[in-house]
């Protein structure tokens, strides 16, 4: 892994919307529109972490909040800044939201073969539960289901 680089996490907000897109763009087959992204501003149930190093957009995290069950809708880093522990870093930023949050689960679903993936989502704790035939599309490929359970020790 190459060292990490400094940046902040912050919550989304309207200047990295065109950002988050073209990073939705770049890494994802069936990607969020810039309107789309731009609608999560006023979901109420919904909560975006950018990572930014001064107007630079670096990655992001989104997730759900329904009735306690935090929802991960996306993780994306910019391939230029991959293998830095960028993706470790908003993801720790979501489970601290979830737990604060007082969630008692987080969910997610990955494609079966992203092993780089499952691997950090498993060092989270996050855990196999169930599959989705063919819910990815181009290429077409099953997501696996993961799921953390959150203690009330720990929110």
């Amino acid at each position: 892994m190459t060292p990490s680089i400094e940046a902040a996490v912050v919550p989304l907000q309207e200047r990295h919307v065109r950002a988050v897109a073209r990073i939705e763009r770049r890494v994802f087959s069936d990607p969020w529109s810039e309107s789309l992204v731009r609608a999560e501003l006023d979901n109420a149930l919904s909560r975006w972490f950018v990572l930014e190093r001064g107007e630079d957009v670096l990655g992001y995290v989104a997730v759900m909040n329904i009735a306690g069950e935090v929802h991960v809708t996306n993780v994306a880093v910019a391939p230029e800044y991959r293998r830095r522990g960028l993706a470790r870093r908003l993801l720790g930023r979501a489970v601290e939201y979830a737990r604060a949050a007082g969630a008692f689960c987080m969910t997610l679903e990955v494609r079966e073969t992203n092993a780089p993936a499952i691997a950090l989502y498993r060092s989270f704790g996050f855990v196999p539960v169930g599959l989705r035939p063919r819910y990815y599309h181009d290429p077409e490929e099953n997501a696996l289901l993961m799921t953390l359970l959150l203690s009330e020790e720990d929110a």
